[in-house]
């Protein structure tokens, strides 16, 4: 029932996408929606840089949060609920969409007909993404076999049809992966700077008001948490598509891993994906402090010392901070074969210190010569975020 519920309401929203194209849209006007459906990644600082320096362009932010909307309009921003009159009436009339993975988070595809649709994508790194996924639970959906799997591709992945036209990508090396990945043509890659890593390059006070008007407070708290530690880890592991519950795998003895922490005088930070199953207290030890799901963790990384990941792209990103990360592939082998192939091998990217095993990280964290001595935050000059080079390939497309 729900496959034919899926069948029937997504081919209505298909025939909406296909009229849609009918009416004018209107190049001034450019809507934004973050990963996730929140206020979040390169959406949302590009939507902050685009409002102040291209203000002949009606910068929208579309959101199915009433948090969100009071929250940026008090800042400012034009916000409209994405299922209000004027997220509607928006979605039909603005000429370009721009998002931080699929068109939906924007709005669905039967207001999407006849908009340029802009990919800003969330990482570069190991793991192979959309069309280039053959193994895992996705491969159904990015490659399904036979009458039963493409209706159940469409039923429950109608965003996957809504393919984007150009899609942003920060490295020279991954445009021709990109080109693949999202079945774009190659002057369709648009080459700039992710926008979320600004924060990377701007001195302390200017990323502590950033901080202050566009963060929660809970983050003002944390970060003044770490600055009373010698050492500051973040553990960023990436999703696993076929095990969820991996974080037990990961770190089977907290009450060990704070132990040791604590010797070190190391404030040890997690960020998890939205899915991570936990069910355990999360607040019961001193020196392990899970970041929440809705912080973005952007600003905070320049208060860090060590990032911990395992195939995550993040690590590409926090090599712009001139830190230190070590690479926690524990499970690599199971990740290869049930989750995602990777784009080259491990070793060519991950380079630096390497842990296999819960007791090798305990190991690397209670060797005091292993840190370096990098406690502060970057500071330097307002570097080239990318905004510049992303608005100009757009209006190009657009012309």
């Amino acid at each position: 029932m729900k496959i034919l519920f899926g069948l029937l309401r997504n081919s209505v929203l298909l025939i909406l996408n296909f009229f849609g194209r009918c009416i004018p849209r209107n190049k001034k006007i450019w809507l934004y929606g973050g990963f996730g459906k929140r206020f979040i990644d390169n959406s949302k600082y590009l939507f902050i840089n685009l409002n102040e320096s291209e203000k002949d362009i009606k910068h929208i932010w579309i959101t199915d949060s009433f948090e969100d909307e009071i929250f940026l309009k008090n800042k400012g921003f034009l916000c409209y609920r994405r299922k209000s009159f004027k997220g509607f009436f928006f979605s039909l009339r603005a000429k370009v969409f721009i998002y931080g993975c699929y068109p939906d988070e924007v709005n669905t595809f039967a207001f999407s007909g006849g908009a340029f649709l802009f990919n800003l994508w969330h990482g570069v790194g190991f793991k192979k993404i959309e069309y280039d996924i053959n193994v895992g639970p996705l491969k159904k959906i990015f490659h399904p076999k036979g009458i039963v799997e493409q209706i159940n591709a469409f039923s429950f992945q109608p965003a996957l049809f809504n393919k984007s036209e150009a899609v942003l990508c920060p490295l020279e090396d991954f445009r021709v992966i990109f080109q693949g990945a999202f079945r774009v043509k190659e002057k369709n890659v648009c080459m700039a700077p992710y926008p979320r890593t600004s924060p990377f390059f701007w001195n302390e006070i200017k990323l502590l008001n950033h901080i202050e008007k566009y963060e929660p407070l809970e983050m003002k708290s944390l970060i003044e948490k770490c600055k009373h530690y010698k050492k500051v880890w973040i553990y960023m592991p990436t999703w696993r598509d076929a095990n969820p519950d991996f974080i037990y795998q990961a770190i089977p003895d907290f009450k060990l891993l704070d132990e040791i922490c604590k010797e070190q005088d190391v404030l040890f930070l997690l960020k998890l994906h939205l899915a991570t199953n936990i069910t355990f207290e999360k607040n019961q030890w001193d020196n392990i402090v899970f970041v929440p799901n809705y912080f973005d963790v952007y600003p905070l990384l320049p208060f860090t010392t060590t990032l911990l990941t395992d195939y995550s792209s993040i690590f590409l990103d926090y090599q712009l901070l001139n830190k230190k990360t070590v690479f926690y592939p524990f499970d690599l082998n199971e990740y290869l074969s049930k989750s995602r192939e990777m784009y080259f091998e491990y070793d060519e990217l991950a380079i630096g210190d390497k842990v296999y095993s819960f007791n090798e990280l305990i190991a690397i964290l209670a060797k005091e010569d292993t840190f370096i001595d990098d406690s502060s935050c970057v500071t330097g000059n307002n570097t080239d975020n990318g905004s510049e080079v992303i608005v100009s390939f757009i209006k190009k497309k657009i012309i």
